[in-house]
């Protein structure tokens, strides 16, 4: 590429009538105002590359801020492990219906997390919250050697109260341990290992 070349400032594509017949003028204009006109397409497009190559998007501060968040806030995510992507469902786009959203994208659905799984348009058929086959929800993953059973009602489970009954399969905490019903439990029924209506659900397997 020449020095004048380089010079290019600007382009101006003019076009004109002459005996019903498009006539088309590219001038590119120096910073030195010398002018360079082509009458014909294929140099209009030789001259249009050329001065494409040249251009640099020009951003205001703010977008460049806004870009380097953004790039942070990819990387950020990328190393984040599930439990924080779970602690932060504002980090990610909020679904939405009539949006397109891409394989491996992550969104904030009623502040939950989910991973896209297929690429999809969003309509009210296919919420992330109802069509796992779309979308899959993010869970923290427990400890291995914790018993999922456990992990997955101790903070569900009520305190255990004396003047209660319970139904089969509710699950509640007895001196900091958690029991399961096996059946109707009436009012009284204390919860112990021994207990014929109680089953101790262990913390560890």
């Amino acid at each position: 590429m020449t020095e004048k070349e380089k010079e290019i400032s600007e382009v101006v594509i003019k076009v004109s009538t002459v005996n019903g017949k498009d006539r088309y003028e590219v001038i590119a204009r120096r910073s030195n105002y010398v002018e360079v006109v082509a009458s014909d397409v294929t140099t209009i497009e030789k001259e249009l590359q050329k001065v494409v190559g040249l251009c640099k998007v020009l951003k205001t501060s703010n977008e460049e801020i806004e870009e380097q968040t953004q790039r942070l806030l990819e990387f950020v995510i990328k190393k984040s492990t599930e439990k924080e992507k779970l602690q932060n469902p504002d980090f990610f786009r909020k679904w939405g219906v009539g949006e397109f959203f891409s394989k491996g994208e992550y969104v904030n659905h009623l502040g939950l997390v989910f991973k896209c799984k297929e690429s999809n348009n969003s309509s009210y058929e296919n919420i992330p919250i109802n069509t796992p086959e779309l979308w899959e929800k993010i869970v923290e993953k427990a400890d291995k050697n914790i018993n999922p059973e456990y992990a997955d009602n101790y903070n569900k489970a009520e305190f255990y109260s004396r003047d209660k009954s319970y139904k089969l399969g509710s699950y509640v905490i007895h001196y900091n341990d958690l029991y399961k019903a096996i059946k109707e439990v009436k009012n009284g029924e204390e919860p112990s290992e021994k207990s014929n209506y109680w089953q101790l659900i262990p913390k560890y397997l």
